[in-house]
């Protein structure tokens, strides 16, 4: 839980149907340590995706990396 990487992935199903996965891979580890599917690409996937994890995130030496999307540079995730 030192370096943690995350991203969205979008998946594009029947007609127009689309579904996003976040998800978590501890670095070191190199396992995924928490995910989660929906079908809004939004704070809230996000949120939901890091609550799974939050009470082993070592707050002074824990890195969370990501891309710099809109989610993850939100006020929300911020705190």
């Amino acid at each position: 839980m030192e370096v943690l990487l995350t991203d969205i992935t979008e998946f594009k199903y029947g007609g127009n149907s689309k579904a996003y996965l976040s998800a978590v891979l501890d670095y070191g580890e190199n396992k995924i340590v928490a995910y989660k599917l929906s079908q809004q690409n939004n704070n809230a996937l996000v949120r939901d995706t890091v609550t799974q994890i939050e009470d082993t995130i070592i707050p002074t030496k824990t890195l969370f990396h990501s891309d710099r999307g809109f989610q993850y540079t939100s006020h929300g995730f911020k705190n």
